[in-house]
C-alpha cells in the first residue's frame, strides 16, 4: 500500500469517526477536530509532493500519486468551504435571534431630564 493510500484510509476512518461522534459531542468540538485532522492530513500532502518535485519523479505512477494528492487538496479546499459556511450561518441565526428578541422598553424618568 502506497503512503497516499494509507492516508486516505485514515482520513477516510476519521471521516466515519466524526460522523458517528457529531451526535454525541458538542459541535465546535467536532469541527475544531475535523479542521485539526485536514490541516495534519494538509501537511503530509505537501510533504509527500515536496519529495515529488525534489526528486524529479518521472514515473507513471509517481505522475498519478501526484494527481491524486492534488484532488484530495480540492476536496479538502471543499471541505473546509462547507465548514465556513457553516459557520457564516451559525452567525446569522444568532444575528436573527438578536434581532427577534423582545427589547424592553425604556422609559425617562421626566424628572430626571
Amino acid at each position: 500500500m502506497t503512503i497516499y493510500k494509507k492516508s486516505m484510509k485514515q482520513a477516510s476512518e476519521h471521516r466515519d469517526r466524526t460522523r458517528k461522534d457529531i451526535n454525541t459531542m458538542d459541535h465546535l468540538g467536532v469541527l475544531r477536530e475535523k479542521v485539526g485532522h485536514l490541516r495534519t492530513e494538509i501537511a503530509r500532502i505537501q510533504e509527500l509532493s515536496q519529495q515529488y518535485r525534489s526528486r524529479h519523479w518521472n514515473g507513471g505512477e509517481a505522475q498519478v500519486e501526484q494527481g491524486k494528492r492534488q484532488e484530495r487538496l480540492q476536496g479538502i479546499q471543499q471541505e473546509l468551504s462547507q465548514i465556513a459556511n457553516l459557520s457564516g450561518t451559525t452567525h446569522s441565526a444568532r444575528k436573527m435571534k438578536e434581532k427577534l428578541r423582545p427589547r424592553p422598553h425604556l422609559i425617562r424618568n421626566a424628572q430626571a431630564a
